[in-house]
């Protein structure tokens, strides 16, 4: 029946400008920002609707403050194929006490995990991240508001996790996405198909492509990987890891994955404020910032298992999971003529294209040309496009009560805990 089906889903965590209300002020020079660079998610999504059209449904992830940011998209009509995209708030994937059977099972779970984790590391904290209870006593609502802010904190603090900042704790939580077909990809925003391609380029059958390669340690600091596995199981990583390609995976892999290292998965997710380094033992700082850690990639992690249960995919030695970032020069002719650039990656050296405002203008436009991308009917956006989406949003955010209420309570939270 799975194989009649066919379905393929896409799966994409995207940030917006609207996270930068999640930092405090004197953090937010030092957070790495994770917004919608250069419209990158955009044309990630016009390269599925020329190139991969056989994907079913694409599923964006995002913190629940960037919810106007995407009805603005959607209002302006730049936002292609946005009857089969849907937009998901990441919060609710997370383990939450909520009324249903399966997500107070998962809730109760984690919670004890979370305990068990904080008596190991107590230095970070980690229960306090993930008590609903606790976020309350933190924000104090005056009495006045007392019925009104709760019920607020309920709603922003979901799951232990979030709002998060921290892609890798996202990917613990890919498979609980209602309506998920049993195969998907995932991708990043700025990672786009070049060429034309079909589910045999990422699937055999119900069996997934991964690459060739061996199994590794996740930390690279052996004390903390002694000490978290006195609590649980650790997985391994499959040699480089967050390599910007699109990833095939099944919803089976991943289930199994969390079934077999529940307390790791919970460790990653407990990382709400920033990606963990075993390094600095830390997340969400100044200094774990500048480490920007790939320890705890999940994509090295399925990679691996893969590896280890060769049953569970299909080895690929080609070169479709080799990264191929777009540089500021002149080579994308080259990429074109090149049978093996399937995918590649806007993203260079960890940052957008272009150094300055015209350079990524006309990067864009040179884009649009060399893969026939058409951005809706307006052409790809200007400047003052930009401008005007970003003004559109924040105005949208400051206008309605709600999403204001939310973005300052999520704020003096995250400014507690910094």
């Amino acid at each position: 029946q799975l194989l009649a089906d066919g379905s393929v889903d896409m799966v994409i965590p995207s940030g917006c400008r609207a996270d930068n209300f999640l930092l405090g002020e004197h953090v937010k020079d030092i957070f790495q920002a994770e917004v919608d660079n250069d419209h990158a998610l955009i044309f990630t999504l016009e390269s599925i609707k020329a190139n991969a059209p056989w994907i079913r449904r694409i599923y964006i992830l995002q913190d629940p403050q960037c919810e106007a940011v995407w009805k603005a998209k959607i209002k302006r009509g730049i936002v292609p194929q946005p009857q089969k995209t849907k937009w998901i708030d990441k919060c609710s994937l997370f383990p939450h006490p909520s009324r249903a059977n399966e997500m107070k099972e998962r809730f109760r779970h984690e919670k004890t995990a979370l305990q068990q984790l904080d008596e190991t590391f107590p230095e970070l904290g980690i229960y306090h991240q993930g008590h609903p209870s606790l976020v309350e006593q933190t924000m104090k609502p005056h009495r006045s508001e007392r019925s009104k802010m709760r019920r607020q904190t309920v709603t922003l603090s979901e799951g232990p996790a979030c709002p998060s900042r921290n892609v890798y704790a996202v990917q613990t939580v890919l498979h609980h996405i209602p309506g998920l077909a049993p195969r998907f990809l995932y991708a990043n925003p700025g990672d786009l198909a070049l060429k034309s391609t079909a589910i045999d380029t990422f699937f055999y059958g119900m069996k997934p492509r991964y690459p060739a390669g061996r199994g590794y340690d996740l930390y690279q600091n052996e004390s903390i990987a002694q000490r978290l596995g006195q609590v649980g199981a650790i997985p391994r990583s499959l040699g480089q890891r967050d390599r910007r390609v699109w990833v095939p995976l099944t919803k089976r892999v991943a289930q199994r994955i969390e079934q077999r290292y529940p307390i790791w998965l919970s460790f990653v997710r407990s990382h709400r404020r920033g990606k963990y380094s075993s390094k600095v033992n830390s997340f969400g700082t100044p200094e774990s910032e500048r480490q920007n850690s790939k320890e705890e990639s999940l994509q090295g992690v399925w990679w691996w298992y893969l590896t280890s249960h060769p049953h569970s995919g299909i080895r690929h030695h080609g070169k479709l999971f080799e990264e191929r970032p777009l540089s500021d020069s002149d080579g994308w002719e080259q990429l074109l003529d090149d049978p093996d650039a399937t995918v590649v990656t806007m993203a260079s050296n960890g940052g957008p294209l272009g150094r300055t405002v015209a350079e990524r203008r006309q990067l864009r436009h040179k884009l649009k040309g060399l893969i026939t991308l058409e951005i809706s009917s307006h052409g790809v956006p200007g400047e003052s496009d930009v401008q005007d989406e970003e003004e559109e949003a924040a105005e949208e955010i400051m206008n309605d009560p709600e999403q204001q209420d939310a973005v300052t309570a999520i704020g003096r939270y995250l400014r507690s805990e910094s």
